[in-house]
């Protein structure tokens, strides 16, 4: 009788559980149409990878609008595009400047992007810290075209290779700043603060070489706005 019981519970469970899965589709192919384009995959034949990973992970797009979507998500790093899953194959995320934040995994990222910006300040930014001043990391990868064989070199294919992440700074929602090592570079960008960003740095002994030191250092720009 207890074996009963408990099947029946587990139908009616399942049975309760379609009509919230049928939905979740639903919005997934209605935002696809809504927001949504055919992805290309035009790197297939190349060497190496355009994507951060190629695997589809579970994530969140949140809208300016204050829709979120969920749904598996993977950065194209090349082309600084998102790519998400429907049932009718990979789309690609057509207006990136309406969204807020997407977390991608354990990640979570931004989007800066307009015609005025340089493309090293646009695209996709992963968030190391912060809020008001964000720590933002940059994922890049280089196009390598193929050279012919030389005299003493053989020939090589064409690549999509990964280059070292580059570290950025975002005061209040303006344009991402390529990190520079200096503390004069820190202090000129948010002069407001100038004498307590520059004690602290000099009472905590803060590296900008090293990203506990630089989160910590953001911390501290947030507490002092």
């Amino acid at each position: 009788m207890r074996w009963i019981s408990f099947l029946i519970i587990l139908c009616v469970v399942m049975v309760s559980s379609a009509p919230a899965q049928e939905t979740s589709v639903e919005k997934i192919e209605q935002f696809a149409s809504q927001y949504g384009r055919s992805a290309s995959f035009k790197y297939e034949d190349l060497k190496g990878s355009p994507y951060l990973d190629e695997a589809f992970e579970s994530g969140e797009i949140k809208l300016r609008n204050g829709e979120t979507v969920e749904l598996d998500l993977r950065l194209n790093i090349y082309d600084d595009e998102l790519e998400f899953e429907t049932t009718q194959g990979i789309r690609v995320f057509t207006v990136p400047e309406k969204m807020s934040r997407i977390i991608l995994g354990r990640s979570e990222y931004v989007f800066f992007g307009s015609s005025d910006l340089p493309q090293e300040s646009s695209g996709f930014f992963k968030v190391i810290a912060g809020e008001e001043c964000l720590l933002l990391l940059k994922h890049r990868i280089t196009y390598i075209p193929s050279v012919g064989a030389g005299a003493y070199e053989p020939a090589t294919e064409a690549e999509l290779r990964k280059e070292p992440d580059t570290y950025y700074l975002a005061i209040s929602g303006e344009i991402p700043v390529k990190l520079k090592r200096k503390k004069k570079f820190i202090l000129e960008l948010i002069p407001s603060h100038e004498e307590e960003i520059s004690r602290y740095m000099k009472e905590k002994k803060i590296s900008l070489y090293k990203t506990n030191d630089l989160i910590e250092l953001v911390d501290f720009i947030n507490a002092t706005n």
